[in-house]
Order: structure tokens, then sequence, then C-alpha cells
């Protein structure tokens, strides 16, 4: 709630009025500051804090990569991060999500896009948020049959998941063609929309918008990296 984050904003900058350079706090403030607040700048200023403390803190190279991903849209940067992240854990699912849906978007890398997705999914085969990337990857390359089974596994693991029942209707339209166009139900403005600037290539006509702002740009919402640090 509103107020928790306002005692827990206070805590925070108790704890760093005492230890300024304290990773762990840092880290937490910056991610509230993003996730809640949605202060951009100032969780970016406490993700560099934290860098500037310990250069391989993980989750803070994986969420400030998102940050800078989706919000200001500094690719090469965001990619670095992402880099960096998986030198220290090349098993965070979060990061090889976020990082494989840069290289499909923005790069145009469907390859390598793929191979980040395999290898999160190798991790954690019903994380949902690569799940439902891969799916669109598979749509994008008209790869129907790939894609509805991709969400078929994403509705098994959160069934309530709003983008993955709207985009397998879309698909099933595609695999099973009804003697009229399916529309997806719902608000279509709450899949959000295409990522300005993306350089990848376009998903076929009538495919539904891609993209919600956060930690990182996915179908599924955000997928920060840890939502703390104890």
């Amino acid at each position: 709630s509103h107020q928790d984050a306002d005692g827990a904003e206070e805590l925070y900058r108790r704890a760093l009025a005492i230890d300024a350079h304290h990773v762990a706090t840092l880290y937490n403030y910056g991610s509230l500051l993003e996730g809640v607040r949605q202060n951009f700048s100032g969780a970016e200023e406490m993700y560099q804090r934290v860098l500037a403390v310990d250069p391989r803190h993980m989750t803070t190279l994986s969420n400030y990569g998102g940050l800078l991903h989706t919000v200001s849209r500094n690719y090469h940067a965001a990619e670095g991060m992402y880099t960096r992240a998986l030198e220290i854990d090349p098993n965070s699912t979060a990061t090889l999500c976020n990082y494989g849906l840069l290289q499909q978007t923005v790069r145009a890398q469907f390859p390598e896009a793929e191979r980040l997705y395999r290898r999160s999914l190798a991790v954690d085969p019903g994380h949902v948020a690569t799940l439902c990337n891969y799916a669109y990857l598979s749509a994008t390359l008209q790869n129907y049959s790939k894609a509805e089974h991709l969400l078929d596994e994403a509705l098994a693991a959160e069934p309530s998941h709003e983008f993955a029942h709207h985009f397998r209707a879309w698909v099933r339209n595609k695999t099973r063609p009804a003697t009229s166009p399916l529309q997806p139900t719902g608000d279509p403005s709450a899949l959000g929309s295409n990522p300005s600037g993306a350089q990848g290539a376009p998903p076929p006509s009538g495919m539904p918008p891609f993209g919600a702002a956060g930690d990182a740009l996915t179908p599924g919402g955000a997928v920060p990296s840890q939502a703390g640090f104890p």
C-alpha cells in the first residue's frame, strides 16, 4: 500500500543516513523507487550507488538493465548490464528473459533471442514471462502451433494471466480458423504497445500489440530479477 511504501522509504532513508554505502538498502530503495514510485531517475541513482560499491551485484545489474532497456531506451547500456549479470549468474531467468526480449524486439536477432529463452526455460520450465515472450517470437515467425503450446504452458503455470489468454485466442484463430475473425476480448490497450524505436521486424498483420513498462518489457509485465535483497 501507499502507507507501507512511505514507511519503507523512511526506513531506507534513515538507514542510508547511518551507512550511505549499505548495498542491500541502496538496492531495495532503488527497487521501491522504480517499481512503486515510478521515480526512475531516483532508482537509477540508487542502482549506480550500489554498483559503485559492488560492481558484481547481480540483481542490480539485471534490474538496472531493465530500466535502461524499457525506460531510458539506452539499448547499448542495457545490453552491457544484462551481459555482466549473466557472467555472474548464467541461470538468472529474469535476465535471460529480458535480454532475449531485447534481442527479439530491438536487435531482431531472433535465433539469439530463442537461445536465451531456451536457457531460461531450461532453468525454470514454468517461467511465465519467458513462455509468453517465446510464444510471441514464435508467432512473429508464424510458427503458430509452437506459440499455442508455449501459451498453454504459461496458462498452466498462471491460469489468470491476461496477456496469455488474449494472445492464445488470437493464435488459435490462426491454427483453427473460424468462419469470422476472432477478436481479442477486453481492452486491447491493456496489452500495451510496441516499444518506441524498436528495430525488430514487425509482427504479422493483426497480431496483438506487445509490451508493458516495468523492470523489463514483457507481455507478462515486469520481470524484476529479485523483489528484494536481504
